[in-house]
């Protein structure tokens, strides 16, 4: 692949990544009603995110490549090592939103296997096209049960990047953020009746990783 296409896709990825971190944004936007909203916003955090999911999205969309890969991996470090410069450790706030984006792309990694598996008629969604679907057991009540709580699980998600950024230290974990745990433990639920060894990884990494956000918060689980 030309030099140039890998930088198309690095930038389409670092722009797709964005989208996705900024996604808690934009549902805080349309719930503002006053210009203080705007003022009391915390726009630190909220960057912070933005270029979380910008280096994340243009790490997923570099072609494995290993040399590229690397030298990818090392522009992030070094992206992230100056915006951190001169803090000698990442604020709580922060540390909770790079962990819920973490737990994000886990959400997001638990759809796209899942579909990859079922590969849905494009007419009929709700119905897999996949023969291989079927020798592992993934029917179509059973995707049916996995589409509906992530669409939950998405819903959840978004409503909990939202309440991570209005958090203030001694304020309990979001109630959306446990719900999400929920999601993630349905999932995992419906996951383990389906023989595919990686669906199963990728749904318990998502509980871990929803898990790993509510314990920074120090309320436990």
């Amino acid at each position: 692949m030309e030099l140039k296409h890998y930088v198309v896709a690095v930038i389409v990825g670092a722009l797709t990544g964005w989208a996705g971190a900024a996604r808690a944004d934009v549902m805080a936007f349309k719930s503002w009603k006053r210009y203080q909203d705007i003022r009391d916003y915390d726009w630190a955090v909220a960057t912070f995110r933005w270029l979380q999911g910008a280096v994340s999205g243009a790490m997923a969309a570099v072609p494995a490549d290993a040399l590229i890969r690397a030298l990818t991996g090392l522009v992030s470090v070094l992206v992230l090592a100056v915006t951190l410069a001169g803090c000698a450790s990442v604020p709580l706030k922060q540390q909770i939103s790079r962990s819920h984006q973490v737990a994000h792309q886990a959400l997001v990694a638990v759809d796209e296997a899942e579909r990859a598996l079922c590969a849905p008629i494009p007419a009929t969604p709700n119905v897999c096209g996949s023969a291989v679907a079927a020798a592992l057991g993934l029917t179509d009540a059973k995707h049916q049960a996995i589409s509906r709580t992530l669409a939950r699980a998405f819903d959840h998600d978004a409503k909990a990047g939202v309440a991570v950024i209005a958090w203030r230290a001694g304020d309990p974990v979001p109630a959306d953020l446990r719900t999400l745990l929920q999601d993630a433990q349905d999932v995992v639920a419906v996951a383990t009746t389906i023989t595919d060894n990686a669906l199963v990884t990728r749904a318990q990494a998502l509980v871990a990783r929803v898990a790993a956000v509510v314990a920074l918060f120090g309320g436990g689980l």
